[in-house]
């Protein structure tokens, strides 16, 4: 069975897109799935996480794509297959509703992951794994199945989960280290304020 991931990101933008695809990627490829990644011209940083985790890659040869030509060519992609992909999870703001919804005639599982709010959206399963998320910001959209909401939905990459699966962690008093990640996008200035 094959899954299919459409995202961009380069060295200012959707680096946490990546990686929130790595982590879901990753899951799949440990039950036997085959995976791979959409994406416009990606740094060779990011092919090389690809290539460790046995990630295949289709690269567009433009920096981005018009809403039409998103659709023709995914569906060019698609249609080009021997077998459709039982799952094809989009990551990426400009892939708005008109086009999911002629996606969604041609895909059996469309998933939809965004932090985007009051956003219409038509999809088989929508992933929003930020605080705040909840059904009324999706009251206009056709999701047919199921909203998955909040931040304990987040796709954690398992590097930094492995804590999570020990049981009785002790903390020694003043000794926590946080990470605070705002994404690949955020102005220096920002993090002065």
């Amino acid at each position: 069975m094959n899954v299919y991931f459409r995202l961009d990101c380069n060295q200012l933008i959707g680096s946490g897109h990546f990686f929130r695809s790595i982590s879901l990627a990753k899951i799949f490829t440990k039950n036997n799935y085959k995976v791979c990644f959409i994406t416009c011209k990606l740094g060779s940083n990011y092919k090389k996480i690809l290539n460790d985790y046995n990630i295949q890659h289709i690269e567009i040869k433009k920096k981005q794509l018009s809403k039409i030509e998103e659709f023709d060519f995914l569906k060019k992609i698609i249609l080009s297959l021997k077998n459709v992909p039982k799952y094809f999870i989009i990551d990426h703001y400009n892939i708005v509703f008109n086009v999911q919804k002629k996606l969604k005639l041609i895909l059996p599982k469309l998933i939809m992951i965004t932090d985007l709010k009051r956003r219409k959206y038509y999809c088989d399963i929508l992933i929003n794994p930020n605080f705040g998320a909840s059904k009324n910001l999706y009251e206009k959209s056709f999701v047919k199945s199921n909203l998955i909401l909040g931040p304990k939905y987040y796709p954690i990459r398992f590097k930094y989960s492995k804590n999570q699966q020990k049981k009785n962690i002790k903390f020694k008093k003043n000794n926590y280290s946080f990470l605070i990640s705002l994404g690949s996008n955020v102005d220096e200035y920002v993090l002065l304020k």
